[in-house]
């Protein structure tokens, strides 16, 4: 494969690669939730409702002022019926366009595997279509080898250098947590140090006092 050959067909999987991502977005749209369900903890949620329940005691009577009071409790499986049939109804509303989008996929797919001598995981990564697409304009590389070369030589200095980051990260963490212990251990001593005269006054008396009860005695 020449060159302009391979960049032709980079371009040809770029742009097909871009109507699936497409097609896949407007799919997607079809199981998007109407209400998105706040996540309170039940322990927020009870008193929500006690307290709606007193605000509500002497003017709301019956099955309303239990619907009222308890909203903040079952609010969470009331959006989700909710959610479960607006989806479905949209789904049903829109079928044929839902069926045109999921047959048009493996279409492409398969214009993928019929016009292009790409590998099937490179052909649909959009990261290594667009970086090879430069390479090539840039005469880093001429073949597709030395495409996939340089590509994956780049995912390995970029997992380094994000290692060598989470490490750099892991290490702030450490310092971070060892001087906060050597503060708390700092504090401690001053404490005890400030406190240590009164301790040893107090000794020295008691045993000023224990010597006079002695001398006393005798």
């Amino acid at each position: 494969m020449n060159k302009e050959n391979l960049l032709g067909q980079i371009r040809f999987a770029r742009e097909i690669v871009q109507q699936q991502a497409l097609l896949n977005r407007e799919l997607a749209m079809f199981d998007r939730p109407l209400l998105k369900i706040p996540r309170i903890p039940l322990k927020y949620r009870i008193p929500a409702s006690l307290l709606l329940g007193v605000l509500c005691s002497n003017n709301v009577n019956g099955l309303l002022f239990l619907l009222i009071m308890f909203f903040p409790i079952y609010y969470p499986w009331l959006f989700k019926f909710i959610n479960q049939i607006w989806v479905r109804r949209r789904k049903a509303a829109n079928a044929a366009r839902i069926r045109e989008i999921e047959s048009r996929i493996p279409f492409l797919d398969n214009q993928l595997h019929q016009y292009t001598d790409i590998p099937y995981p490179y052909a649909v990564n959009p990261d290594f279509l667009e970086r090879s697409e430069n390479y090539l304009l840039t005469l880093r590389a001429d073949t597709l080898q030395e495409c996939i070369n340089l590509f994956e030589e780049k995912l390995r200095f970029e997992q380094a250098e994000w290692n060598r980051e989470r490490r750099h990260r892991e290490l702030l963490a450490k310092l971070d947590s060892h001087h906060a212990d050597n503060m708390r251990n700092n504090e401690r001593t001053r404490e005890i140090l400030r406190q240590s005269p009164y301790v040893v006054g107090g000794f020295i008396d008691s045993l000023k006092d224990n010597l006079k009860d002695l001398a006393r005695r005798k």
